[in-house]
């Protein structure tokens, strides 16, 4: 998997900028983008499917968002959130999104074998 980024922003300047190589997504966190989304519609490896699936988590899952973004990225406050551009956050969801289906998909690959 490639890093994921997030800057961090002020007055258009980047003044700091998060990294993760790895994603440790809480359970909790993945049942309620469950719960909120029609995932049998979400094809993993259709960037368009996973940029729609990032806009509605956008759009409809703030208070998902939060705790995803903080748990990827360590050191994250909810003030440096607001200092973000949605655009990246997007970006780092469908990131997120893929990272974690590939992850769901060998999972169940595994048990096959």
């Amino acid at each position: 998997m490639a890093d994921i980024t997030l800057n961090i922003y002020e007055k258009k300047e980047v003044v700091k900028t998060y990294t993760c190589e790895e994603c440790f997504i809480e359970f909790g966190v993945v049942e309620d983008i469950v719960n909120m989304l029609d995932l049998e519609s979400i094809d993993i490896q259709d960037n368009n499917s996973l940029l729609e699936l990032a806009k509605r988590v956008a759009m409809d899952g703030i208070d998902i968002i939060r705790p995803l973004l903080k748990d990827t990225f360590d050191g994250l406050t909810d003030e440096e959130l607001r200092h973000t551009r949605i655009d990246e956050v997007i970006d780092v969801i469908v990131q997120i999104a893929k990272f974690a289906g590939t992850n769901i998909m060998k999972g169940f690959s595994d048990e096959k074998n």
